[in-house]
C-alpha cells in the first residue's frame, strides 16, 4: 500500500507540473497562471517555503501567500489549486523504479 500511495503522490505531482508546463508553453501569453494552496519549496534561505506562485510569460514571476499571489495574478488569471501538494523547483526524474 505504501508503494501505491507513493506512486499516487508522484502521479499527482506530475499532473500539476504538466499543467504548469502546458500553460507556460502553449497558453495565452497575456494570461497569468496562479498556482495556490500548496507547499512550494523555493530554495531561497530568506523565504524557503510559500503557498503560491504566479507564472507569467512562461516564467515564475512571483512567490508568496495565496492572497498575495491571487491579487498579483489578476482577476483574469487561470488558477490551479494544489490542495496541499508540494512543488519542488528544478526536479527532473528521467524514470521511476517501483
Amino acid at each position: 500500500m505504501a508503494v501505491t500511495r507513493q506512486l499516487s503522490a508522484r502521479s499527482a505531482a506530475t499532473r500539476v507540473l504538466t499543467l504548469c508546463l502546458a500553460f507556460a508553453c502553449g497558453g495565452d501569453g497575456d494570461q497569468n497562471l496562479v498556482v495556490h494552496h500548496g507547499v512550494v519549496l523555493t530554495m531561497d534561505a530568506t523565504q524557503p517555503e510559500v503557498s503560491a506562485f504566479v507564472v507569467r510569460d512562461g516564467r515564475i514571476a512571483a512567490v508568496g501567500s495565496n492572497e498575495e499571489m491571487m491579487a498579483f495574478g489578476g482577476e483574469d488569471a487561470k488558477t490551479i489549486d494544489l490542495r496541499g501538494k508540494t512543488v519542488v523547483p528544478g526536479f527532473n526524474d528521467a524514470h521511476l523504479h517501483p
